[in-house]
C-alpha cells in the first residue's frame, strides 16, 4: 500500500461517518458486517473480520454514499488482517467510523429513521394490504429448483404480474426497484435475489412501525397472503379500488 493510498484513509472515514450520522445507518452497518460474517467458508477463522469480496455489501448499507472501487481497496488494504490475507477486519474499522462520529455529534446516539429502503418497503407493504395479494406465488411460479432465488429479470418479471412497478398499479420507479432488488441479492448466490427474505419482510406487517390490521394464514406448505380485515374488490371498469366488499359478493359485470 502506497504512501498517497494511506492518506486517502482519513477522508474516506470522515465520509463514511457523516454518511452513518447523517441516514441514522451505523447500527445498519454493524448488524451487516455481523451476518456477513456468518457467510464465511472458514469458521475457525478469528472473529471479526470478513473476506474482502463482502465489504462492498456492507458498505452499500450507507446509499446514498457512494465509494470507488479504489476507495473500497484502499480500505480493504488499510484493514487487512496481519496474519490471514484478503481478510478485513471490520470490528477496527468500525471502531475507527463510531471514533469519526463522536467528532461529528458526541452525543449522538442511533434512533429510527424511515431510509430509501424502509420506504420502498413500506409502499410495497401497503399495496399488499389492501389487495390481498398473495405475494409469493409469481416468484415460486419463476423458481423451477425452489431454491427461493431468482435473477434479475426473473423478479422483476414478477413484480410485473403483481402490477408492481413505472406506471402500474403499484408505481415504483425502475431506480427504486434496481435498489430493492439488489439490498436482497444473495451473497453466495451472484446476481440472485432471495425472494424468500423480500417476502419475510414484507409479512411482517409493519409499516413505519405501527402493526398493519392484517393476519398471515397458510394452506400448509408455508404459502402466506396478507388478509386486509376488510376485502379490497377492484372494480372491472375503473383502475380504482372498491373498498369493504367480499369477492364472492361483488357485482358481476358483463365484460
Amino acid at each position: 500500500m502506497t504512501f498517497e493510498e494511506i492518506k486517502t484513509i482519513p477522508v474516506l472515514l470522515q465520509r463514511i461517518a457523516q454518511a452513518a450520522y447523517e441516514h441514522h445507518r451505523y447500527d445498519a452497518l454493524c448488524k451487516r458486517f455481523e451476518h456477513l460474517e456468518k457467510l464465511k467458508d472458514d469458521k475457525t477463522i478469528a472473529c471479526g473480520v470478513v473476506p474482502h469480496d463482502y465489504v462492498r455489501q456492507a458498505i452499500a448499507e450507507l446509499a446514498p454514499l457512494r465509494l470507488l472501487d479504489k476507495d473500497i481497496e484502499s480500505l480493504c488494504f488499510y484493514y487487512e488482517h496481519p496474519f490471514i490475507l484478503h481478510f478485513f477486519r471490520y470490528i477496527d474499522f468500525l471502531k475507527d467510523v463510531k471514533y469519526e462520529m463522536a467528532l461529528i455529534d458526541r452525543k449522538y446516539e442511533e434512533t429510527p429513521k424511515e431510509t430509501r429502503l424502509t420506504s420502498i418497503l413500506n409502499v410495497l407493504k401497503r399495496y399488499v394490504h389492501n389487495s390481498g395479494l398473495n405475494f409469493n406465488e409469481p416468484f415460486r411460479d419463476f423458481d423451477t429448483f425452489g431454491k427461493n432465488l431468482l435473477n434479475m429479470s426473473q423478479m422483476k418479471r414478477a413484480l410485473h404480474v403483481l402490477r408492481i412497478g413505472p406506471g402500474q398499479r403499484c408505481d415504483v420507479s425502475e431506480e427504486d426497484i434496481d435498489f430493492l432488488l439488489k439490498h436482497y441479492v444473495e451473497p453466495t448466490a451472484e446476481r440472485h435475489v432471495n425472494y424468500k427474505k423480500l417476502t419475510d419482510d414484507l409479512m411482517r406487517g409493519r409499516v413505519c412501525g405501527k402493526v398493519l390490521p392484517w393476519r398471515e394464514t397458510g394452506d400448509g406448505d408455508g404459502e402466506l397472503r396478507a388478509k386486509p380485515s376488510s376485502w379490497t374488490v377492484l372494480s372491472p371498469t375503473s383502475t380504482t379500488f372498491d373498498q369493504g366488499r367480499h369477492p364472492d359478493k361483488a357485482d358481476k359485470r358483463p365484460g
